[in-house]
């Protein structure tokens, strides 16, 4: 259970650049913000999965590396 606003930032901005390590912080951090006031009631990790493969669909990249990582390789997880 995330206690403040800025541990859920903090954690939100570490899943991010480990699924997206070609971010910058900044972006992180602003993604983070930006999304707290909307996801801050769910787990920080899953709000910055769901930002990760929502941004790599809106781009139209193939999101096969990072959706890889993010189930930890086995692709009976992404079905």
């Amino acid at each position: 259970m995330v206690t403040t606003s800025h541990e859920w930032i903090a954690r939100f901005c570490v899943k991010v650049l480990r699924l997206a390590p070609e971010l910058s912080v900044t972006t992180a951090v602003r993604w983070a913000v930006s999304g707290f006031p909307y996801c801050g009631d769910i787990e920080p990790e899953a709000a910055a999965e769901m930002r990760v493969v929502a941004t790599l669909m809106q781009r139209e990249e193939q999101p096969s590396s990072y959706l890889r990582r993010l189930f930890n390789g086995d692709p009976r997880q992404a079905a």
